[in-house]
């Protein structure tokens, strides 16, 4: 509750050299001015807020789209295991056609999508060898 108490005092100008500003700018103690604007000096924060903020962050369909979709190889990677009698062909064949094109879109496209980009590799190597496992099982 003590931060309910601190109380800025109107800023006389819009500029960020007045005087009320440099107030929580310095700090002085025994003749020392000590500055307290925080700095951004840790890399990594920077880092997660540009990617938080960027065309393909969490705040965008680039973003929730590829993430959806990553269970598209999750799946493939749960039937690796199946009889390869049960693995459908066309389905297989659809998947790795799908994601090959949509590599393409997701390299393409500004900005690159690079998560977009992944998933649908994943997925062309995961469908492809299900794919090869149930052609092997026909001959």
């Amino acid at each position: 509750f003590f931060f309910l108490m601190i109380r800025r005092p109107p800023r006389s100008t819009q500029s960020r050299s007045s005087a009320a500003s440099d107030v929580y700018k310095r700090q002085e103690y025994m003749g020392i001015i000590i500055n307290t604007k925080p700095k951004m000096a840790d890399t990594s924060v920077n880092w997660i807020m540009k990617f938080i903020n960027s065309p393909v962050g969490p705040k965008t369909t680039h973003f929730w789209g590829p993430i959806c979709n990553w269970f598209l190889v999750v799946q493939g990677f749960l039937e690796r295991d199946r009889a390869p009698a049960r693995i459908s062909r066309n389905m297989q064949t659809v998947l790795v056609i799908y994601s090959s094109s949509f590599m393409r879109f997701a390299y393409q496209v500004k900005p690159r999508n690079w998560l977009l980009f992944s998933m649908h590799l994943m997925n062309v190597v995961v469908q492809g060898n299900l794919l090869y496992l149930s052609l092997i099982h026909i001959s």
